[in-house]
């Protein structure tokens, strides 16, 4: 696939790649939910809570440091977080000296899931890669997350 850098930009490339991603980011996202969640008795934003505790070390002091990340509101994370300790896989331990503070930590049991779950999706990485043979991958990764941060710091 060869991209040529020096063709003009128009709206029209804009919005057919917005709706292109979109729509990709809906398969992808399906996908993920039938192949790797649909026999788990995780959800695919509890993962995420995981993979977000893991980047912050296996503790968050506030709630606000995982909502921040997350793509829900206070109120569901909240439920969500409740639902995650009934389940073993985080727990909440509230700070002594700050009664706003609540520690949410990984769990053993929450760490084994999430290995569980990655464990399953890099068996599918042989298939994805022989599927998109010729695709940059490494600078449509760089990209996307471009556009991520764009749009980020558009809503600051």
């Amino acid at each position: 696939m060869i991209f040529n850098k020096k063709a003009r930009i128009t709206e029209t490339h804009v919005m057919d790649f917005f709706k292109s991603l979109m729509e990709a980011s809906h398969a992808v996202h399906v996908f993920v939910e039938k192949v790797f969640f649909a026999q788990s008795d995780i959800t695919m934003l509890q993962f995420g809570i995981i993979k977000q505790l893991i980047a912050k070390w296996g503790t968050v002091e506030t709630m606000t440091d995982l909502w921040c990340d997350q793509h829900t509101t206070r109120g569901n994370l909240s439920g969500m977080i409740d639902r995650m300790i009934d389940a073993g896989l985080v727990s909440r331990k509230e700070d002594t000296a700050d009664r706003r503070k609540k520690h949410i930590t990984l769990t053993k049991l929450g760490q084994k899931k999430h290995d569980e779950i990655e464990a399953l999706m890099r068996k599918h990485i042989p298939d994805f890669i022989d599927h998109i043979k010729d695709i940059p991958l490494v600078e449509m990764t760089n990209s996307l997350q471009m556009i991520r941060d764009i749009h980020i710091n558009a809503l600051k």
